[in-house]
């Protein structure tokens, strides 16, 4: 019988085959790029139970010290997109419990978005869904101070 180990390294050799960027994440790995940031997209990171992708990885002194994942949604409807952001929400945090607790000095931060209309805020109901992420961010330049002061 094989490990869970084994398991996941086989399928993350397919689902980390550095998929293209979105229009999204293409601003911020121009952002990270632009602050002279040591950074990887696609990185896979051992977690509690399985090996994680995530979206880009921030390195300090050649190691892992803040992932990061970035999300955007592409509705009109207010309440259509509170419920997909809520839904992201769960996804990014059970991903950020996992990591974390294989990786508890690991900072886990992610950057929200709506592709039709600014997130100008989050809800409370929707940032208490949010317990093992670190940071959450609505605008990608607070994001990258707050990385920056990290490092």
């Amino acid at each position: 019988m094989r490990k869970i180990e084994d398991l996941n390294l086989l399928g993350v050799k397919t689902i980390a085959y550095k998929p293209p960027l979105n229009d999204f994440e293409r601003k911020i790995y121009c952002t990270l790029k632009n602050n002279k940031l040591n950074f990887k997209t696609n990185f896979p990171i051992k977690g509690k139970t399985k090996l994680c992708v995530v979206d880009f990885c921030i390195f300090k002194n050649n190691k892992p010290a803040v992932v990061l994942e970035v999300k955007q949604t592409m509705t009109k409807n207010n309440r259509r997109r509170y419920d997909i952001l809520k839904q992201l929400a769960i996804k990014i945090d059970h991903v950020a419990r996992n990591i974390k607790l294989n990786n508890p000095n690991l900072k886990f931060i992610a950057i929200l978005s709506s592709k039709n209309e600014p997130i100008n805020h989050l809800s409370i109901p929707l940032c208490n869904e949010f317990i093992d992420t670190d940071k959450v961010f609505c605008n990608e330049n607070e994001a990258i101070s707050y990385i920056k002061s990290l490092m």
